[in-house]
């Protein structure tokens, strides 16, 4: 009679069985070589296991040996750290990832999860082989899944960008300059400003948004240069795309653009619309610089001063807080002439 075991025999020798052992035996391999040669003949051998496994669909597998690349690489001092390092960059742009990227709108949600795991270890240079990916007109499952990814890697992934925000089709500018805004580093404010100054309004609009998210003063002066330059219809739109999501990351590059601007000077129509766009984000955040605005005075500039009194006060009154309220009052009771007059019609109003 066959033996019991027959069964479990047979399955060793499947396919997937030997896989795993050539897994497992490479990786022993690698954590137990001495010597730094043979450590990155290794890790090279890694590599190509590891490209083959993605070209076959076995994702868990590939996870398994780019963890022990990534293990090794980010290990300081270790045998084979700059080979192990080596190999993920090079698999980061390989043929393979390229074509298990092609792959991701099709897969189900367990292998996507296997995919951007081994993305995640693999690390930024996954970004060259994701491009392609995304560099598409109309969203789908691809560009869902993908663009989260490669804004998670943050800071890092601004430079690999750069090729999509030179790219001359306008929906892939678009993609870039959405992606950088999702970063939000201060590295993307260069990127960004050529798009500011595309002809295509949507373009333009979503990096205006995109510098509207970065929390740094280059991005401001970015914005404000613009706004300078523009009249009319071009710089209304350059404000609504600012606070059109009414998000209050924006109050504090508003609040820097009117402290760097001249009020009643040259920038008074900027001002003006600046201090609406405070009003229309609604923070307590935009109260300090809307009553700063309000108390200005000019004894040659009494139109400009009136008309900073009265968008300052009726910016203070959309923002609607306690804050902004008591402003407004204290305005009414302790501010100039002209202020007071104001303010009290507001509050009565």
């Amino acid at each position: 009679p066959l033996p019991p075991e027959l069964t479990v025999w047979m399955d060793s020798l499947g396919k997937d069985s030997v896989r795993a052992l050539s897994v497992r035996m490479l990786i022993d391999l690698f954590t137990i070589e001495e010597d730094a040669s043979r450590a990155a003949a290794i890790a090279a051998d890694m590599e190509a296991l590891t490209e083959d496994l993605l070209m076959s669909g076995a994702y868990a597998d590939a996870l398994t040996v780019s963890r022990a690349l990534q293990q090794r690489a980010s290990t300081p001092k270790s045998l084979g750290q700059d080979a192990a390092r080596q190999a993920l960059d090079r698999l980061g742009d390989s043929l393979a990832m390229r074509e298990t990227v092609a792959l991701i709108g099709d897969v189900d949600d367990e292998a996507w999860r296997e995919i951007r795991e081994v993305i995640e270890t693999i690390g930024v240079t996954t970004i060259e082989s994701m491009k392609p990916a995304i560099a598409v007109e109309a969203d789908n499952v691809t560009t869902a899944r993908v663009e989260p990814v490669i804004a998670a890697f943050g800071g890092k992934a601004v430079t690999r960008l750069a090729s999509l925000v030179g790219d001359p089709r306008w929906f892939v500018q678009l993609r870039a300059a959405k992606l950088l805004g999702r970063i939000a580093a201060p590295d993307a404010v260069p990127l960004l400003q050529p798009l500011l100054r595309q002809t295509d309004p949507r373009v333009a609009r979503e990096a205006v948004t995109a510098l509207g998210a970065i929390q740094d003063p280059a991005a401001a002066r970015a914005i404000q240069t613009v706004l300078r330059a523009a009249s009319g219809e071009v710089r209304k739109a350059v404000i609504d795309a600012l606070v059109s999501g009414r998000d209050p990351r924006v109050v504090p590059m508003l609040v820097r653009i009117l402290e760097e601007s001249q009020p009643l000077g040259k920038d008074h129509e900027m001002v003006l619309e600046t201090i609406d766009a405070l009003g229309t984000v609604g923070t307590d955040g935009a109260v300090p610089v809307l009553v700063k605005m309000a108390r200005r005075t000019s004894f040659f500039g009494r139109r400009k001063a009136r008309g900073l009194k009265e968008h300052s006060v009726e910016a203070l009154a959309r923002v609607g807080t306690p804050k902004a309220a008591a402003a407004i009052e204290e305005a009414a009771q302790k501010g100039d002439r002209m202020l007071k007059k104001i303010a009290a019609a507001k509050s009565r109003g």
